[in-house]
């Protein structure tokens, strides 16, 4: 009996000590590249002055090595197939922006990290937001997998800047047992159409379970006054926008709106209040929450 297992227990002492004897995979220089620290990046526009912004790029290596690579910014043209940059606005460099730092990035066993300054050149008007790309090149040292980095240039002349951000909202739901409820409100721009935003996380229930759904108001021309569909989806499953005309349900005038009506936002102070006159909530096998209207909305500064 002992003869027959004699050659496993060889071979596996074998497979032991060969295991023993093997050394665990390292990162060398050899393997040492250079590459953005981020794939995107927004420089947002100083209406008064060029603000700047930087893109970090590292060398990732263990010595001292001393390398070169350099950014390049491809001609707007050869954008034009690329799926970032489709539906964007193409910057021109010279023009809508300018790198203020050098091109050639030097690296050595004490910079291991080189800033690409980016200067966002105002223009007075709004042209929307604008994109253009990064690449890094080096015939020094290998480019790592983050080689490009797409830049975004926010332009701050929208039409509806003042209402654009956070607001602060508390308030009591309709329905006592679902409680009170403190959340933050966003409205953010609708890069296609500047008389639209988008609401995000204006039912608290879903906004406090960290829900992430936005709903499209259109603002009227005299920036009074956000519309907000009733009946819209909202993005989860079979969930539905509901609304009523009244800020009270219980209100004997009261009436849930049908497609084609909208929720009425006020907008305040120039924009540092907003108001929610009627009562709303979201549709989802049933109320999941309801509000009252005349709900205020203070703008986070």
């Amino acid at each position: 009996m002992k003869t027959k297992y004699l050659p496993l227990l060889a071979s596996a002492a074998f497979l032991f000590a060969a295991c023993d004897d093997n050394e665990q995979p390292a990162f060398s220089d050899a393997d040492a590249f250079v590459a953005f620290n981020t794939s995107t990046a927004t420089v947002t526009e100083n209406p008064d002055e060029e603000s700047v912004a930087s893109v970090i790029v590292t060398l990732a290596s263990l010595g001292g090595l001393e390398k070169t690579a350099t950014v390049e910014v491809p001609d707007t043209n050869a954008l034009n197939k690329d799926s970032n940059f489709e539906k964007a606005k193409k910057a021109v460099e010279g023009i809508n922006f300018r790198i203020v730092s050098s091109k050639t990035l030097q690296f050595n066993d004490s910079v291991r990290t080189a800033e690409v300054k980016i200067a966002f050149i105002p223009d007075g008007v709004y042209t929307g937001d604008m994109k253009f790309k990064l690449v890094l090149k080096s015939d020094d040292v290998n480019v790592g997998h983050e080689s490009e980095c797409v830049v975004t240039l926010a332009d701050y002349e929208h039409p509806l800047q003042a209402i654009l951000g956070t607001y602060a909202a508390s308030a009591d739901s309709y329905f006592a047992a679902r409680g009170h409820f403190n959340w933050n409100v966003t409205i953010s721009k609708d890069d296609n159409d500047v008389s639209k935003v988008y609401v995000d996380g204006l039912d608290p229930y879903f906004a406090s379970a960290g829900y992430k759904g936005h709903l499209v108001g259109a603002v009227n021309s005299e920036k009074t006054e956000i519309s907000v569909a009733a009946k819209q989806e909202y993005g989860y499953q079979t969930a539905t926008f509901e609304a009523f005309s009244e800020a009270d349900p219980d209100d004997d005038n009261a009436k849930q709106l049908s497609e084609g009506e909208s929720l009425k936002i006020a907008i305040l102070d120039g924009g540092d209040k907003l108001v929610v006159e009627n009562a709303f909530g979201v549709y989802m096998n049933g109320w999941y929450n309801l509000m009252y209207g005349n709900l205020e909305l203070t703008k986070n500064k």
